[in-house]
């Protein structure tokens, strides 16, 4: 008789013990990878929600923080995280462009709940910033005028475009028939709405003037600095020469565009006139300047000059002064209309604040019309120090490189013709206290210049975007 002898050590149970524990642990691991998972994609949710947030808020910015929140709670509910409940919001209003969210929520867990953890926390935060529209011509509080090298200038709508204004002007050919050109501009290219001007108002300021210098285009004063006999003598009474307008908007949310402002607060004309009181010549004083009493908004107010009645060019300087606080700033947006006006040598009239936030972008730089000098001239284009580099349109067609953007404008070269420069800003610094980001247009003739000229700045690239 066989008998089976049972070893000693039989281990089976202990297997048995061994694969459930481990699969307990591959169950917790497995439910917390889902959990983890979960939590992540909610955060990466959080964050895309604050990033929405501030970058809604951020272009509300000075003047309305209320509007910054509201905005930025309904970009942050669009974005799954409506305010209240589970998400709180808290906002820092960090400079006057510049404006950061902080969202924070709960997550529910799933299998993380059996060992306690029914929620999880989540936090996020966006930094935004809005880069404000190039400012043109002037660091000051005055635009053109009489202690600089250039005026502020805008030609009547049916004034041919050689003449150095291809917004305001429709004409290529004008006529001899009122009110008509024999040859209009292409379409889109004549701007109704004219030109706009900044007047950057900081806090605490109260009761702006804005005053204009020589706003009327005189018929028979002689010696005036804006004298222009250029309109059309055939045409009737009361349709000769350019009826200066300006309308004067309060900043609005949208600071980086002027041109969909609407709460006008002053408005007036100056229409051809031999009154030397109602055209303000040689002065800044008269019946024609617009005043704004009380506590101001901070922001950009918005001087938009719509594109005049009739024929001409006329001359003019602009400021801006307040009972108190900060002076202002004034300064063309987008692009800028002047009249550069200096007997032979050389003149250096600012021409766009470049900050350091621009580094690593492009400067593109147009100029309408440049260099109406029949001798030699040239123009360099000069940052606050030193020199730089450019790449340049030339007539032919073709374009050129200038290690100092040092650049012929003899004979009329760009009559009736854009100019187009590009300046690449690598490695490109400066500082913003005071004109240290100030560059300017250095003109050197050989003869006395007039120059009616129009130019346009920018930056390329989104002017809003979230700051590491």
């Amino acid at each position: 008789m066989i008998r089976r002898l049972r070893r000693r050590g039989d281990d089976r149970g202990a297997a048995l013990i061994w694969i459930a524990g481990t699969l307990v642990i591959l169950l917790s691991m497995a439910a917390f990878a889902t959990d983890l998972g979960w939590i992540l994609l909610w955060n990466s949710r959080l964050q895309a929600a604050a990033d929405a947030a501030a970058l809604a808020g951020v272009v509300n910015l000075p003047g309305f923080e209320d509007e910054a929140r509201a905005d930025a709670e309904l970009a942050a509910a669009a974005n799954r995280f409506p305010i209240g409940g589970l998400t709180s919001m808290d906002d820092e209003v960090i400079a006057e462009n510049e404006y950061r969210v902080t969202l924070d929520t709960s997550v529910d867990t799933f299998f993380l709940r059996l060992i306690g953890f029914d929620t999880f926390n989540l936090s996020q935060s966006a930094h935004a910033q809005y880069v404000k529209p190039v400012r043109l011509g002037s660091p000051d509080n005055h635009f053109g005028g009489d202690t600089v090298d250039f005026w502020a200038a805008i030609n009547g709508q049916y004034t041919e475009i050689q003449q150095g204004d291809p917004y305001a002007s429709r004409c290529i050919t004008h006529s001899n028939i009122p009110e008509t050109c024999n040859t209009y501009t292409p379409a889109g290219q004549y701007r109704p709405g004219g030109y706009y001007y900044g007047i950057e108002i900081g806090p605490d300021s109260d009761n702006l003037s804005v005053d204009f210098y020589d706003g009327g285009h005189y018929v028979d004063v002689g010696g005036s600095p804006t004298g222009d006999l250029s309109w059309r003598w055939g045409w009737p009474e009361g349709q000769r020469g350019v009826y200066l307008e300006y309308n004067l908007f309060a900043p609005d949310t949208t600071p980086t565009d002027p041109t969909d402002n609407s709460n006008l607060q002053c408005s007036g004309i100056f229409p051809v006139d031999d009154d030397l009181n109602f055209g303000h010549l040689d002065t800044w004083n008269g019946p024609n300047n617009c005043f704004v009493g009380g506590d101001l908004t901070e922001g950009v107010w918005v001087l938009q000059l719509p594109a005049p009645l009739y024929e001409g060019s006329t001359k003019f300087g602009m400021r801006a002064t307040v009972g108190s606080g900060a002076s202002p700033k004034m300064y063309g947006i987008l692009d800028m209309s002047i009249y550069v006006n200096f007997n032979g040598g050389s003149a250096e009239p600012y021409l766009a604040e470049v900050r350091p936030e621009h580094e690593g972008k492009l400067f593109e730089l147009d100029i309408w019309d440049l260099g109406d000098n029949d001798g030699s001239a040239s123009i360099q284009i000069l940052p606050p120090s030193g020199t730089w580099g450019c790449t340049y349109s030339t007539p032919g067609g073709g374009s050129n490189f200038s290690s100092t953007c040092d650049i012929d404008i003899s004979n009329q070269r760009y009559n009736a013709r854009w100019l187009n420069i590009d300046i690449q800003l690598d490695g490109y610094t400066c500082t913003p206290a005071g004109n240290g980001c100030w560059w300017t247009a250095h003109i050197q003739s050989s003869g006395q210049a007039h120059d009616r000229t129009t130019w346009t700045a920018r930056i390329s690239g989104d002017p809003v975007s979230l700051v590491d």
